[in-house]
């Protein structure tokens, strides 16, 4: 009986060997995931912070050249002002001065009402004299130049 017994037994070992080594390799793996996966995250954490630094740099220098920005807008709405001032000057002169009348017909100079809804205002009393089609302005629908008294 020990013959049936010990050749039982002996075949209940491999396959429990089997087994065991089956779940060590399992877990193997899962540890060797386990252990890339946490590569992967401490990679992801640094790269991470470096996009947060380089999104804090990259707002700085954003408001860096707004503010930039803002003196030059300033500085150009003083040289639009004075080629404003220029201009109507250039109209005043044209009702007395031959010359500066044949400058403003030749490039068409003459007022246009500031539009209703404009966001900023010239100074009350001036009108703006830019010159029909230049930069800024639209074409004016009338080519003539205003008429002089």
């Amino acid at each position: 009986m020990n013959t049936e017994y010990g050749s039982s037994s002996s075949s209940l070992h491999l396959p429990l060997t089997l087994l065991a080594l089956t779940t060590a390799i399992f877990l193997g793996t899962q540890i060797g995931a386990v252990k890339r996966g946490g590569k992967t995250i401490n990679f992801q954490l640094g790269t991470t912070e470096k996009q947060i630094a380089s999104t804090v740099e990259a707002q700085k220098q954003f408001v860096d050249a707004i503010s930039k920005r803002e003196e030059l807008v300033k500085q150009s709405g003083k040289v639009q002002e004075q080629y404003t001032a220029l201009l109507n000057d250039v109209i005043e002169l044209a009702k007395t001065d031959e010359d500066a009348k044949k400058i403003v017909t030749k490039w068409g100079i003459q007022r246009q009402a500031s539009p209703s809804g404009a966001a900023t205002a010239l100074p009350s009393g001036s009108a703006s004299a830019l010159p029909s089609g230049s930069a800024g302005s639209a074409p004016s629908a009338d080519p003539k130049p205003a008429p002089a008294p």
